[in-house]
């Protein structure tokens, strides 16, 4: 699912085991996802893409990922300088993959190899934050 609308609401649905080869999810835009359920995915389940240097604010409520490619959940990149990505998570949030949440600010080697020069916030998640070799920053 591509998203590049600004203010789409996506709420109640399941994505299962897409062969694509890329994100089941994907958010280039202002959006809200609310009782969403993404797994089997071969690369992240959502993954949010600021790929401007504008600011772009995801609302997640009561999401689900599990089993998807990469170990990761949620993916969050703010590509250009001055782009920004705001995540906030509310409700029961459940990640069933070894990153429930990771932020590829600058990252230089690992899965996700760029050169990401955007900020990303995220709330309502907690302190739960590992720094890993890779310059990422991974929410359990």
């Amino acid at each position: 699912m591509y998203i590049a609308n600004d203010g789409v609401v996506i709420q109640n649905i399941v994505i299962d085991t897409v062969t694509h080869g890329d994100n089941l999810i994907e958010i280039y835009n202002n959006a809200t996802l609310k009782n969403v359920t993404v797994k089997n995915g071969e690369k992240a389940g959502i993954y949010v893409n600021n790929d401007k240097a504008t600011t772009i604010t995801v609302n997640f409520e009561n999401i689900t990922t599990a089993n998807n490619g990469w170990k990761a959940g949620i993916g969050l990149v703010a590509q250009k300088a001055g782009g920004k990505v705001i995540a906030n998570f509310t409700g029961k949030n459940n990640f069933g993959e070894e990153v429930g949440v990771y932020s590829d600010s600058k990252a230089t080697v690992g899965e996700y190899i760029g050169t990401y020069l955007g900020t990303v916030e995220v709330t309502g998640l907690g302190d739960a934050v590992e720094h890993l070799v890779n310059k990422k920053d991974n929410w359990k």
